[in-house]
């Protein structure tokens, strides 16, 4: 049985992974990216007008992740804990809005296990962090869909990509 070939998104740019894995795209102005999929949103949304940059060092927000079967060396405790950070991929800031009226952007192809782990202790540590998710397609996660794991889990709105973002998010 043979497949169908997805239809190809026109995004300016080129892959610059060597392996099948690695999914990094560079764009016309020569900037890497973590995948094609990011790079479109990003460009879809400033071609739309939306006010959008990509996130950097500088947004990098730090949570706090317990280790598994940890032990203090010092009191005997199992409730351990280690500092991570977390860099969302793009920060968007609604029309005729405040900055401090924006939020961020997750743009994921595809969500591994240890990305959603990431994005779990990332929440319980930070709930009142204004995330939302954009993701390529709905795909089976556990026993239901990815817009349902991230519903139950991340409680944050999530939106299956389709060229531009929701109305009420802009």
């Amino acid at each position: 049985m043979r497949r169908k070939k997805k239809a190809a998104t026109a995004v300016a740019g080129m892959r610059v992974g060597k392996k099948r894995s690695d999914m990094r795209w560079m764009d016309p102005e020569g900037e890497i990216w973590a995948s094609k999929f990011e790079y479109g949103v990003y460009a879809a949304l400033k071609s739309s007008g939306v006010s959008v940059r990509r996130c950097g060092k500088s947004d990098s927000l730090s949570y706090q992740s317990k280790v598994t079967s940890g032990r203090c060396q010092t009191c005997s405790s199992t409730d351990v804990v280690t500092e991570r950070t977390y860099t969302p991929d793009l920060f968007v800031v609604p029309h005729n809005r405040d900055p401090e009226d924006g939020y961020y952007v997750e743009a994921k192809g595809y969500l591994r296990s240890e990305r959603r782990t990431l994005l779990r202790s990332f929440r319980k540590t930070r709930p009142s962090t204004r995330l939302r998710m954009v993701v390529m397609r709905d795909y089976p996660v556990g026993k239901g869909t990815l817009t349902e794991w991230v519903t139950k889990y991340l409680k944050i709105p999530v939106h299956i990509w389709n060229g531009k973002l929701p109305e009420d998010w802009t």
